[in-house]
């Protein structure tokens, strides 16, 4: 689990969400169960997913990564709240 801002991952994630780091990049950040699941579903090329494994939808998100072959990374809620745009 990952409970620190400054790891390098959450650092790079973060980054996606400017549109400079996004170019940068090639990559984007895609947030909220639904938009995650159906972005597993539709086969996209998701490359790792943060997971606060106490939030709402949680383990239906780590099934669908699970059957998609997804890395899932666990977060804490701190670390959650900085990779988020609504927080």
């Amino acid at each position: 689990m990952i409970t620190s801002t400054s790891n390098p991952r959450i650092q790079a994630a973060r980054r996606l969400r400017r549109r400079s780091g996004r170019d940068d990049a090639g990559m984007y950040l895609v947030e909220g169960v639904r938009a995650v699941l159906a972005a597993l579903e539709a086969g996209g090329p998701v490359r790792e997913i943060f997971l606060d494994s106490g939030a709402s939808g949680a383990d239906a998100v780590a099934a669908a990564a699970r059957r998609a072959d997804v890395e899932v990374t666990l977060v804490n809620d701190k670390v959650i709240k900085t990779l988020s745009e609504s927080a």
